[in-house]
């Protein structure tokens, strides 16, 4: 009797997109743009690859900073977008450079300047607040089912929160945020199953455009100065990854997906 015995090898590729997030260039532009980066090596030598995807309509001169309060949902493959008290998408799959966003269907209740997607809902901080709001969206994502929904009121006592940015972990349940409020910043974070609302640290500094990358790493992109930090979400502080000046957003988003 021959007995065979046969080995299985399992091999487990890394994705090739340890860096990716979309966002809308500074300097009053509408574009869209995606960037990615094959490692967080690559993201500190400053090698990126950028493309346009599209572009929001209704930028005018009285909204110099938009689109604001992006956010991808890898699911669908919709890229969301704010504007002029307007919620746009984008399909990132079908996209091109030509590519005009579609407008949801009705406006949000509230305007925005931070925002995530999480479990297939859009999260943002109401303008001017610290209400933490839900959009429900139709199966399709296209359009509003819920837009007025108050998941939290985050602080206690209450304050102005002016973002900065939320990005939420791969987990899909913990919002990090990373705001200034009283002239002072702030780092923290909302768990959406437990409800609890923790503030991490204050008076950090790195930090104002957030997003996770696949491998949960989370990241910061400065607006104004095109740096690009690594942000420890145990304590908010940051490490400086590169200086690419290319990285000038008024938004930055992440596909967790690699789409």
């Amino acid at each position: 009797t021959t007995t065979t015995t046969t080995t299985t090898t399992t091999t487990t590729t890394t994705p090739a997109c340890t860096v990716v997030a979309f966002g809308g260039l500074s300097a009053g532009s509408q574009n869209i743009i995606k960037a990615t980066a094959t490692s967080l090596a690559d993201a500190a030598a400053g090698t990126f690859t950028f493309s346009r995807i599209g572009n929001f309509p209704g930028y005018t001169s009285a909204y110099p900073n938009y689109p604001n309060a992006i956010a991808y949902n890898g699911n669908n493959k919709l890229l969301y977008g704010y504007i002029a008290n307007k919620l746009y998408y984008i399909n990132v799959s079908t996209s091109t450079a030509s590519t005009t966003a579609t407008q949801v269907g009705n406006n949000l209740n509230k305007g925005t300047a931070a925002a995530t997607i999480a479990n297939d809902k859009y999260y943002y901080v109401a303008t001017g607040s610290d209400e933490l709001r839900v959009v429900t969206f139709s199966a399709n994502g296209k359009s509003i089912v819920s837009d007025n929904q108050v998941v939290a009121d985050l602080a206690t006592p209450s304050q102005v929160m002016s973002f900065g940015d939320i990005a939420v972990d791969v987990d899909q349940n913990t919002i990090y945020l990373a705001f200034t409020a009283g002239g002072v910043s702030h780092f923290s974070k909302y768990d959406i199953g437990t409800t609890t609302y923790t503030v991490i640290s204050t008076g950090v500094t790195g930090l104002n455009q957030i997003f996770f990358t696949p491998d949960g790493t989370l990241l910061s992109a400065n607006t104004g100065t095109g740096e690009l930090y690594i942000v420890n979400k145990t304590t908010g502080a940051s490490t400086l990854l590169t200086t690419n000046n290319s990285w000038k957003w008024n938004d930055a988003t992440s596909s967790l997906t690699c789409a």
